[in-house]
């Protein structure tokens, strides 16, 4: 996974704003000051982040991971905000878990195959399930968001901060101190979050069943491992991975589907130990 560089993540800018803020509210800069302000810039920036119906484009991430035959429950680790929407050659919907239960359910009773190309997806409970579970060897791509931090926010985000931080929370000190009220702060920081979320660099809704040709822009070697993390060796030990094969770590009763191949099964842990067409 490549990490975007733009905004150019920032990791002094939280000092920097903890630090106008105390100076601005002619407070004690000492350890326990900052901490306090810390937190409250903290909150300040889940209300922002919270605040816009659409997800902020410099929370946006795309993590690109190879899925093999019979996989389709994956842990979701590291730092996620919340699913965006999950690709494989085409869009894949999301819908409730309990719709893909009730696939697999039926697809056990009835002797029915659970694999082919992935339609559904439902997180729950830290895990992404898909339905079907995958017929061959295939590249997912999942979007998602990080939660919103004071390092990755665009550099005008400071101003806002400071503002938010003071109007929101400024008041429980006293005021005699400052310039302006409180709510005076608090109201430059909320029409600030209005025009930045007005003028969001990623407004585009991706057309539901939408198909794309790419015979005639790629051509040479097959690369579709250089943008994916390959499913197996140190995939489950590396720390940037985000979704991993799930598994419950006691033997016989793990959590992912077995392939028919024996030698497929190398790269992910088995779910319930059913094989091929009978698997749940």
């Amino acid at each position: 996974m490549i990490d975007p560089q733009y905004p150019k993540p920032d990791s002094e800018r939280k000092e920097r704003i903890i630090t106008d803020v105390t100076g601005l509210l002619k407070i004690r800069d000492d350890d326990d000051t900052r901490a306090k302000v810390g937190r409250w810039l903290h909150h300040t920036l889940i209300k922002a982040q919270k605040h816009s119906r659409r997800p902020w484009w410099f929370t946006k991430r795309v993590f690109s991971f190879i899925a093999y035959p019979g996989q389709d429950v994956f842990d979701l680790k590291g730092s996620i905000d919340s699913l965006i929407s999950l690709h494989g050659k085409d869009k894949i919907l999301k819908k409730p878990v309990d719709q893909i239960m009730a696939y697999r359910s039926h697809a056990y009773d009835n002797g029915n195959t659970n694999r082919g190309e992935p339609k559904i997806y439902a997180e729950f409970g830290g895990r992404l399930h898909i339905w079907p579970a995958p017929d061959k060897k295939m590249m997912l791509h999942l979007c998602f968001t990080v939660p919103m931090t004071s390092d990755i926010v665009p550099d005008e985000w400071e101003t806002f901060l400071v503002d938010g931080v003071i109007g929101l929370y400024g008041a429980h000190f006293d005021k005699s101190g400052m310039i302006g009220e409180p709510q005076e702060f608090a109201n430059r920081f909320w029409s600030s979050i209005k025009y930045a979320n007005s003028n969001n660099h990623d407004i585009d809704i991706i057309e539901r069943r939408t198909n794309y040709s790419f015979s005639a822009h790629t051509s040479g070697e097959n690369l579709s491992t250089a943008l994916a993390k390959v499913n197996s060796g140190n995939y489950l030990d590396d720390p940037d991975n985000i979704v991993t094969p799930a598994y419950q770590g006691v033997a016989g009763k793990t959590a992912q589907v077995l392939a028919d191949d024996d030698s497929e099964n190398t790269h992910g842990t088995p779910f319930l130990q059913i094989p091929g067409d009978e698997q749940p």
